[in-house]
C-alpha cells in the first residue's frame, strides 16, 4: 500500500456497500474505469478533485460518513485481501 490506505479502503467499501461495479464508480466521479482501477488497487494517487468527488459521493448515497461505518473486521478484511494481491 503506497499512497493512501485509508482512502482505498473507504473507496472499495463505499463501491461494494452500494453494490457498484468499478465503471459506475468511475463514471460517477467522472473518470476512465482504469483510473478508476487504478485507485481502489492502490496504482494512482488520488487527486484532489477525486478526493473531493469520493466525498460528495459519500455524502450523496449516505454510506461511511465516520470511520466507524466499517467494522473493524470488515476493514481487515479488505486490508488482508489487499496485502495478499487479492482482487477485492
Amino acid at each position: 500500500m503506497k499512497y493512501q490506505d485509508g482512502f482505498m479502503i473507504r473507496l472499495y467499501a463505499l463501491r461494494r456497500d452500494h453494490n457498484l461495479q468499478q465503471k459506475d464508480m468511475a463514471n460517477l466521479l467522472g473518470i476512465s474505469p482504469q483510473y478508476y482501477h487504478d485507485l481502489e488497487n492502490d496504482r494512482r494517487k488520488p487527486s484532489i478533485r477525486i478526493a473531493n468527488a469520493v466525498s460528495a459521493i459519500n455524502r450523496r448515497l449516505g454510506l461511511l460518513k465516520s470511520e466507524t461505518a466499517l467494522s473493524n473486521k470488515r476493514l481487515w478484511h479488505c486490508l488482508a485481501a489487499k496485502a495478499n494481491g487479492w482482487d477485492v
